[in-house]
């Protein structure tokens, strides 16, 4: 609950009314984005200042807090330094990652000249953790409103509704230009008919062109058919003041159909809008209508096809952080044993005939690359003390700051974007292009295993590689991405019945049996997933999903490759799978999950979650089947040790009343309990 407490320096206090968290590292940047948003009348849930040392909290700390914040809709930085230490970097990238999939992140980050280099990498880590950095504090405040209160695109296609063709090409420019999104060119049958009946045309581009004496009625109508159609996925409006313009009519009656409640509802249209009304102070209380009703709203066409742009772009962001999240987390231990068993213990240096030997066996195709000589193509990667390793990919022609860089594990899709931002991606061949991708995506994850004994490899693709052991192992903190940890993986532990039971961290794999694992629970502990009381049913909804999507793709019942966004165009959906994503690939540092598995299905899952410095709450669920075989508590005993190892110091679990067996467990494994009103409270120190 806000308070209104100013506890800042700042002469100005901002306006508290809001759902956007702000956090900023000087005081005279925040004083000056208090001021600018007084006057565009911005509110937030809450603004932070830092400071620039950020000595006592950390970017990672206030993302974390505020993304469990339920008056905080979205998240935004203004970022001097992301840290000086690995350690501050990490706690960034996890923190993001998590938050991302259920709160947009916006970044405004100085310093693009001071270090290019170094800047390049910041994009790439953004990136990949679902963050959209924009450059300027036009498009921020745009932005925070369009991901805040908008549905997201399903895809890059834009249909444009205009009743003046011209000025709607400098939209259409602007998509090609910055090779995110296009103009959606095609319109279904049904779509053309309906918008014939008011006199509508369809240019050859796909421009839908009302004419200029377009009523308002004229427009909900085509906003509606061409809502309804599949192939775009998203509309822009544009109004210019004609002389039968009714520009104030016509912004109510779009803010009537389309606010942000009904888009969100199963029976409304589920794309974003954008509209463009043309003009000064003919069109200035029209755009305010639009804003109150949650509609981007713009002066300028060529500016909203920015915006929406910079929406695909967040789009895209975050399907490479479902991508990474399993890529993260299949490789097995298995895989981790077979890499392992590959590091020459007593060598420092690895000539290019070592090395080569070293990375073929850990499956790197470093001798395919021979076609790649004529096009330069070189692969490194160094450990640095601020970022880790970092993937760095260099081809013949390009400039310094043109060099690729890809943080560590790579998916193919971000190896795809790798390779095609390359100067001499148009004269390679899709042979070259592929083993060049498959290249990268297996060094990654080399990688991903070994980063602790890497100091440098570099030469890849060249005729001279060369690699730097490091015997001193770093313990996991080479890469921004914490490695999954294998050591807490328990095999065959036997309890009641004979029954033998693995207990291991969560897998991204794990999110489909953990779909069906809480369908399958009492409808009161589904609630953990959610607050509404339809948890169950949305359960069973995007469990529907996964296994519709399978058949249409022919996959095997054990498939566990991500969704697309496409999968995901209702907000409960989107936000139910990402709640089991967040589960599977959370921070290790900070969240805890195991589950326990028989004959490969998981019976029970136990979760902790740091609440304060070193204490943690605790939860644990166990399917009714395997209850009353001690299965519950060999998997808190398990979790309990794991917590010990990680350094925590309380463990917290707060029972309801009617929950008598787990008071029983915690107290049989020597926790101290406290009756409260509503329970009992259950307290380990550690």
């Amino acid at each position: 609950m806000s308070t209104n407490m100013n506890a800042t320096h700042a002469r100005l206090a901002p306006a508290m009314e809001g759902s956007v968290a702000c956090f900023v590292q000087d005081k005279e940047m925040g004083q000056t984005l208090i001021d600018w948003a007084l006057k565009r009348h911005v509110s937030f849930s809450a603004f932070v200042g830092l400071g620039s040392n950020m000595i006592d909290v950390g970017w990672g700390d206030l993302i974390e807090y505020f993304g469990r914040d339920s008056e905080t809709d979205a998240i935004v930085l203004y970022m001097n330094s992301i840290g000086d230490s690995i350690d501050e970097v990490r706690k960034f990238v996890a923190a993001a990652r998590a938050v991302s999939l259920k709160k947009p992140i916006l970044v405004v980050k100085s310093g693009r000249a001071s270090d290019p280099s170094g800047d390049r990498i910041l994009d790439t880590i953004f990136k990949q953790c679902g963050v959209l950095r924009v450059d300027t504090l036009f498009e921020l405040s745009y932005m925070v409103q369009i991901l805040g209160r908008q549905p997201r695109p399903m895809g890059d296609r834009l249909a444009i509704i205009t009743n003046a063709p011209s000025p709607a090409l400098a939209s259409v420019d602007k998509l090609y230009q910055s090779g995110n999104a296009k103009l959606a060119n095609t319109h279904s049958a049904t779509t053309v008919r309906e918008l014939a009946r008011d006199g509508a045309t369809i240019h050859p581009d796909g421009l839908v062109d009302l004419r200029s004496d377009a009523s308002p009625e004229v427009y909900v109508r085509a906003i509606d058919a061409v809502s309804r159609d599949s192939n775009n996925d998203a509309i822009l409006v544009i109004l210019t003041p004609q002389f039968h313009s009714e520009a104030t009519r016509t912004a109510t009656l779009i803010g009537q159909r389309f606010q942000l409640a009904r888009l969100q509802s199963p029976d409304a249209p589920r794309k974003p809008l954008f509209v463009c009304f043309m003009g000064g102070n003919e069109v200035e209380g029209s755009i305010k209508i639009l804003t109150q009703a949650g509609i981007p709203a713009f002066g300028y066409p060529d500016l909203a096809a920015d915006m929406f742009n910079l929406t695909v772009k967040h789009s895209h962001n975050l399907q490479d952080l479902y991508q990474s999240s399993y890529i993260q987390s299949i490789t097995k231990h298995d895989d981790h044993i077979h890499y392992e068993k590959q590091v020459p213990l007593k060598k420092s240096h690895l000539n290019d005939s070592e090395a080569r030997d070293f990375l073929n066996k850990c499956g790197v195709p470093v001798e395919t690359l021979s076609s790649f000589t004529k096009f330069g193509a070189r692969l490194d990667t160094n450990y640095s003390s601020r970022f880790g390793h970092v993937l760095s990919l260099k081809v013949t022609g390009d400039r310094e700051q043109d060099v690729q860089f890809g943080s560590p594990p790579i998916t193919s899709s971000q190896a795809h974007s790798m390779v095609k931002s390359c100067r001499a991606y148009h004269v390679m061949d899709q042979q070259d292009i592929k083993q060049l991708e498959d290249l990268i995506v297996e060094f990654s994850r080399v990688l991903a295993h070994l980063s602790g004994h890497i100091d440098s490899c570099e030469g890849i693709g060249t005729d001279q590689i060369s690699i730097k052991m490091n015997h001193q192992v770093r313990s996991g903190t080479s890469l921004l991405l914490r490695p999954y940890p294998h050591e807490y993986i328990v095999v065959d532990q036997e309890v009641k019945n004979n029954i033998k039971i693995t207990i291991r961290p969560a897998r991204y794999e794990d999110h489909v049996q953990l779909l069906e694992f809480f369908t399958e629970l009492p409808h009161q502990q589904v609630k953990m997933m959610s607050d509404e009381e339809t948890a169950l049913s949305r359960l069973n909804q995007v469990l529907d999903l996964i296994t519709q999507r399978r058949k249409q793709n022919s996959q095997p019942e054990s498939a566990t490759e991500p969704l697309q966004l496409t999968d995901l165009n209702h907000y409960w959906t989107r936000k139910i799978y990402n709640d089991l994503i967040s589960m599977c690939v959370g921070d290790y540092d900070r969240e805890m999950v195991l589950v326990a598995l028989n004959q490969d299905h998981i019976v029970a899952l136990a979760r902790y979650t740091l609440t304060s410095h070193k204490v943690a709450d605790l939860s644990v669920l166990v399917n009714s089947e395997h209850q009353q075989h001690g299965v519950g508590a060999v998997l808190v005993k398990q979790l309990v040790n794991v917590a010990r190892q990680e350094g925590i110091k309380k463990l917290v679990a707060n029972v309801g009343a009617d929950n008598p067996g787990m008071v029983r467990l915690c107290e049989k494994l020597n926790f101290v309990s406290t009756k409260r009103k509503d329970g009992v409270c259950c307290t380990l120190n550690l």
